[in-house]
């Protein structure tokens, strides 16, 4: 079985177009040169160790598989991680699960949105200064392609259809919503409505009413040359806004890139290199954060240290670190690695300092399930 095969097999139809379409971007990127970026390894401060415990299970599909987790700590303590399923589904739909123990044990929550006619995934989590709780995912499988947003007003309980944010007969996937008053939410999603300028750009709009309706789009990412996606973005204590995403423009098939915008998200500027490894390895699906030090993490998946059998595809969860505002970045170090594959990750702080990672499991002998690792900031 090809790997590409295996990745349909493993994700069906539902997992984004970035590593389904893995076989067109290799037929695209043929056509760059292939000597690729340097990463920019130099950090501007002395290297902080991160010891990562043993992974909790948050949820295990008793059927299908589940893909995609994204993790929000409310107002009140409590921990959301939302994900796409479909277990016990003919379509995948997005779920929640909850943690009142800062991550160390789930229940089962609520379903925040599904359509009988199609597949709706990579959600996103946001909560707004009123206490509302925001999802943003995609829908797709019939037509058209959508972003959505969907509304809790008892802190993920209970959910609602909020808005469209975009419907097309292009693909639409991997919104990321942000909000840094509280109040104006931004949404960043990967946009194939470009073609055949871009082969796919990571695009943005603007709510001033809390989700319900959305300016015209703006595009962040852009390449002639790349299939730009999976966009996360962070505030800099500075007022500067960094966008992390993946990129097909450096001679392998995924790097991570980061665009900067110094005017609040209306403009981006300096493209650079985040992370990349060899021509014949991936790194892909960066999610980026800003630390309470107010240094800089984004964790990737990434198939750089394991060996190519039969074409399979296997990754690892890796993290990179910055420490002078996204200028240059630490090597690479492991969060999840080992025989399983770990892919579509989150991380966020908490409150208390600590880190929690998230990632889907991938195994030939267990059910496909979402685990969580916590994180400390060593000395």
């Amino acid at each position: 079985m090809t790997s590409f095969n295996r990745l349909v097999r493993l994700g069906e139809q539902r997992l984004p177009l970035s590593l389904l379409g893995l076989a067109a971007t290799l037929a695209l990127v043929l056509h760059v040169a292939c000597t690729r970026d340097k990463t920019p390894t130099r950090p501007a401060s002395p290297w902080t160790q991160i010891a990562w415990s043993e992974p909790t299970v948050v949820f295990s599909a008793q059927s299908g598989g589940v893909w995609y987790p994204r993790l929000l700590e409310l107002d009140n303590g409590t921990l959301l991680c939302a994900y796409d399923t479909n277990e016990n589904s003919e379509h995948v739909e997005i779920r929640i699960s909850v943690s009142r123990d800062g991550g160390r044990s789930w229940k089962r929550g609520s379903r925040v949105f599904a359509n009988p006619e199609c597949d709706c995934a990579n959600p996103h989590l946001l909560q707004l200064s009123d206490g509302a709780v925001l999802c943003a995912f995609r829908e797709v499988g019939c037509a058209p392609y959508r972003i959505r947003v969907a509304i809790s007003r008892d802190r993920g309980q209970t959910w609602s259809l909020l808005s469209t944010v975009d419907s097309s007969g292009s693909g639409l996937w991997e919104p990321f919503l942000l909000s840094p008053d509280g109040r104006h939410v931004h949404v960043f999603y990967s946009s194939e409505a470009y073609q055949p300028q871009y082969p796919q750009v990571v695009a943005a709009r603007t709510s001033i009413d809390g989700g319900k309706t959305w300016s015209a789009p703006r595009i962040v990412a852009s390449s002639p040359r790349s299939r730009d996606g999976m966009a996360s973005v962070v505030v800099l204590p500075d007022g500067q806004w960094l966008c992390f995403f993946e990129a097909t423009d450096a001679g392998n098939p995924f790097v991570i890139r980061s665009v900067r915008s110094l005017d609040g998200g209306q403009t981006w500027t300096d493209r650079s290199l985040v992370y990349a490894p060899d021509s014949l390895h991936f790194a892909s699906a960066p999610y980026g954060v800003l630390l309470s030090d107010g240094s800089l993490l984004v964790t990737f998946q990434t198939d750089e240290e394991r060996t190519i059998e039969s074409c399979s595809v296997s990754l690892d969860l890796k993290y990179v670190r910055s420490f002078d505002g996204g200028k240059t970045w630490s090597e690479s170090r492991p969060v999840l690695a080992g025989t399983d594959t770990y892919w579509w990750n989150s991380v966020i702080q908490l409150r208390d300092g600590t880190l929690l990672a998230a990632s889907s499991v991938s195994a030939t002998d267990r059910p496909s399930r979402i685990v969580v690792v916590r994180g400390e900031l060593m000395p």
